[in-house]
């Protein structure tokens, strides 16, 4: 079991949400990489991330962690996608980037063996869970996006309890002050 924990890592997208909802909020607000780097470490830490994928804590080249080299990646890819710009050294989210997120969040799925992050999405007044096509292609770069289309299948949603959430929801926020 816990090799097959160690094998697992944080998707691509996830990244993406951690980033661009630290603008929810304030959609003016500008941040540098590093204001960016923290708030991120700290919503990995709230979510218990180390526990769940500690291959992303594991430090490789220039004695970083991954998760840090996952981030820079998710920056260039929000760059290059039109959903951050950055100008003097900070990053502001341009409105696609508003788009992109629109009610997309971050949780923890306990289905199943062990509990893993997830994405979220409002669905009326329900939340439900996001398979990868649900996505927004800028979300998690077009190459990964073609091979998700192509895997592609019709799914009915799969509502989730909302009880966890308010709490969740209540911790992450605390970070990005």
């Amino acid at each position: 079991m816990d090799e097959l924990v160690r094998a697992e890592s944080i998707s691509p997208e996830i990244y993406g949400i951690l980033v661009l909802r630290l603008f929810r909020p304030n959609p003016e607000r500008l941040y540098s990489p590093s204001q960016i780097r923290i708030c991120v470490e700290k919503q990995l830490g709230i979510l218990n991330a180390q526990d769940r994928y500690p291959i992303e804590f594991e430090y490789i080249k220039f004695g970083r962690p991954r998760w840090r080299d996952q981030l820079t990646n998710t920056f260039r890819r929000l760059r290059n996608s039109g959903c951050l710009d950055r100008e003097s050294r900070v990053y502001t989210i341009t409105t696609e980037g508003l788009k992109v997120l629109g009610t997309l969040n971050l949780g923890i799925n306990r289905d199943g063996g062990d509990p893993s992050i997830c994405i979220t999405y409002k669905l009326g007044q329900s939340m439900a869970l996001a398979d990868p096509w649900d996505l927004p292609a800028k979300l998690m770069g077009p190459s990964s996006y073609k091979q998700v289309r192509i895997k592609s299948r019709f799914s009915v949603p799969q509502l989730i309890s909302d009880s966890g959430w308010p709490y969740i929801k209540r911790q992450i926020g605390k970070s990005l002050d």
